[in-house]
């Protein structure tokens, strides 16, 4: 119990300093919260050379040591009861029978159907268009105005008290697009901070020493984005790369390790290396 005590006294303690550190911070900062809304990927992404080595890998494995499906030995008993009724003379009527090569026609059908319903060509699909590069995460940006100038920027507004930092960000997609997306928030705790001072005659005008953004991970749900031109003049669905080159470069330095990035290895020499030992294993093996 007394070990319990001092660890709710030790919480309460840090909660209170925080609460008085974010006072302090409000006092001589202007707080404001930004969303890094994205986008996830809807399809898996084409695979790497590495990648596509062990798929072919574990297809050849596969082949090498599974027994045949039920639809295999279907196929396969259909092609011995043709052959061993080749060359008799037919009884009766003729009788169509629907055979299992039959129903692969009609699923291949089928699937092509779809696809032609249903086509993907994301050459056509616009920045702006919240749909391209389904095999990527893509994140908003909105060109936002800062002072005199428009920016490439994560939607963000300023922080309202009483608001958590989590609702603020919330807002700030709310004023961008109104009611027409539906998102979700990842988690209370920010991702990533920036903040940049004002200039002098600004911070004597304000009282204010700069801005604290504070960016919180949001998920883009459903719904067609529709910009609010008050919020801001334009916007895209950004890939990382584009995302990196859109952001001021000292935001981009700010928000980089909040990002995950899947490295772009080249494979070759590896992959190469390996089937040239498999070659030579091969040969040890013949020659034993």
């Amino acid at each position: 119990m007394l070990a319990s005590g001092r660890r709710l006294g030790l919480l309460v303690a840090s909660v209170t300093q925080v609460r008085q550190c974010f006072a302090r911070t409000a006092s001589t900062w202007q707080i404001a919260a930004g969303a890094v809304l994205e986008r996830p990927a809807i399809i898996v992404r084409p695979f790497n050379a590495l990648e596509m080595a062990y798929v072919d890998l574990l297809g050849e494995l596969e082949t090498e040591q599974s027994l045949l499906s039920d639809h295999e030995l279907k196929v396969k008993e259909e092609e011995e009861q043709i052959r061993s009724r080749s060359g008799k003379p037919a009884s009766g009527a003729p009788l169509r029978v629907k055979l299992t090569g039959d129903f692969v026609k009609e699923w291949t059908a089928e699937l092509e159907a779809f696809r032609n319903k249903y086509p993907y060509k994301p050459s056509n699909l616009g920045l702006n268009d919240v749909n391209r590069h389904i095999d990527q995460a893509l994140t908003l940006l909105v060109k936002q105005k800062l002072g005199p100038q428009e920016h490439w920027l994560f939607p963000q507004t300023n922080h309202v008290e009483g608001e958590t930092l989590r609702q603020t960000a919330e807002r700030a997609v709310k004023e961008c697009f109104g009611g027409s997306v539906s998102t979700r928030s990842i988690g209370n705790a920010p991702i990533a901070l920036h903040k940049y001072k004002y200039p002098k005659a600004l911070q004597q005008q304000s009282g204010k020493e700069g801005v604290k953004v504070f960016f919180m991970k949001m998920l883009y749900n459903s719904g067609k984005p529709v910009l609010n031109e008050a919020f801001g003049s334009d916007m895209i669905w950004a890939t990382h790369h584009e995302m990196l080159e859109h952001l001021p470069s000292a935001l981009k330095k700010s928000v980089r390790k909040a990002f995950f990035v899947q490295p772009n290895i080249d494979f070759t020499k590896f992959l190469e290396l390996i089937a040239e030992k498999g070659e030579l294993r091969k040969r040890r093996l013949l020659n034993d």
